[in-house]
């Protein structure tokens, strides 16, 4: 349902999305509203989940370089608002950009939008943070993460209603720490972590024995000093308690783990490969010289040699990964108790991370943070692959 005009309960739009795709809930009139997203994306009129997205040209203000889509759908008035507020969250995973929509209904003046309506679709980008200077992505690597977009749809949406909520606000979540990631990164990391935690709530029902749960000696002693429970009683009690609060950053690196899939270690950092793909893009569209283009087959080879400052130590390593989502979720949890921010220092640039390790004690502790797109690329390939590999009925 729609509050104030202006704000919206999130799984009333994930499930206005879902009816219409399903065609429960239809109209007889067209309604409009706008997706915006941070960078431009060039793309002919697609169909996605029912919806017809277009993009719309105008005039960008210098200092903001987006895109606007224009959403289109057969439905009674201001529904229009939520199946954008929903697709906007799976555009913005899959496009792997910042996007937000524009919560009001959007009306034509002499077949135009009004440059009013356009300007102020800025706003909602910008309210969170400054504008991003995110790479431009190709033509044809749109319509391939637009293509991944609609597969998804298509296979989350004949879901049971349960799961299919769990996937839309992991989309949501990740969406909201695209968002806030240019004016709090603890938050932005705090909120990937919790879109992965909307996935194993509902999916990951891995039992640990209980030496594997989080200390409980005190609760243990205090049982014991009781003197006539049994031991077999005294474990059952245990695993109740630490069932009311389990292990979850065990859950957490766990999950990744098992879903992260082999080509994440086989494949470049996507940030920088994507630098590399637009400016080949530029040179094909702009130069006859085919001796200044770079071969499909070659990109990957000579982006490596362009940005050799990121790979110059190597990957990130299987036997760190542990480490560092043991970092990550410790994060998460400081902000979640206390509200307080990382004391290590989190940048925003290349996915590739190079850890410094630390011997104490003689353990090999990890000191400083990953990078934000780290994680990012973590979460969104990981949450991909489960979807992808994911027995769930539908």
């Amino acid at each position: 349902m729609i509050h104030n005009w202006n704000k919206v309960i999130w799984d009333s739009c994930a499930l206005a999305l879902r009816d219409y795709y399903l065609e429960l809930e239809k109209g007889d009139k067209q309604d409009y509203s706008i997706i915006l997203c941070e960078t431009p994306l060039e793309f002919t009129e697609k169909g996605i989940c029912g919806l017809t997205l277009k993009p719309v040209e105008t005039q960008i203000p210098a200092n903001i370089h987006s895109q606007r889509i224009l959403i289109t759908a057969t439905c009674e008035k201001f529904r229009v608002i939520e199946y954008a507020e929903a697709l906007s969250s799976i555009l913005s995973f899959f496009i792997r950009r910042r996007m937000n929509s524009y919560r009001l209904p959007v009306s034509f003046v002499d077949g135009k939008i009004s440059e009013h309506i356009l300007n102020e679709t800025c706003e909602r980008l910008t309210q969170t943070g400054p504008p991003d200077s995110a790479n431009m992505i190709p033509p044809d690597e749109v319509d391939k993460r637009l293509n991944a977009c609609q597969n998804a749809i298509e296979k989350i949406i004949k879901m049971p209603e349960r799961d299919y909520l769990a996937f839309m606000r992991a989309f949501r979540l990740y969406q909201c720490s695209r968002l806030f990631y240019k004016e709090d990164l603890t938050l932005a990391f705090f909120l990937l972590v919790t879109s992965i935690e909307a996935i194993i709530a509902q999916f990951y029902n891995r039992k640990y024995p209980l030496e594997d749960w989080p200390p409980l000696d005190e609760w243990s002693k205090f049982l014991d000093s009781l003197g006539d429970i049994s031991h077999k009683s005294k474990n059952k009690i245990l695993y109740r308690m630490s069932g009311k609060s389990p292990n979850l950053r065990k859950k957490f690196k766990d999950f990744i783990l098992d879903n992260l899939p082999e080509s994440y270690w086989s494949t470049p950092d996507s940030k920088a490969l994507e630098e590399a793909k637009y400016h080949n893009y530029l040179q094909k569209k702009f130069f006859k010289d085919e001796s200044r283009w770079i071969k499909s087959e070659s990109l990957d080879e000579q982006h490596v040699k362009e940005f050799w400052w990121i790979y110059r130590d190597g990957r990130v390593r299987k036997d760190i990964i542990p480490k560092i989502l043991d970092w990550c979720y410790d994060t998460r949890s400081s902000f979640t108790h206390t509200g307080e921010a990382s004391k290590d220092a989190i940048s925003e640039s290349y996915e590739t991370f190079k850890p410094t390790l630390v011997s104490k004690k003689g353990e090999i502790l990890l000191e400083g943070g990953p990078s934000y797109f780290f994680l990012e690329r973590v979460v969104h390939d990981t949450i991909t692959n489960f979807l992808a590999t994911s027995t769930v009925n539908s």
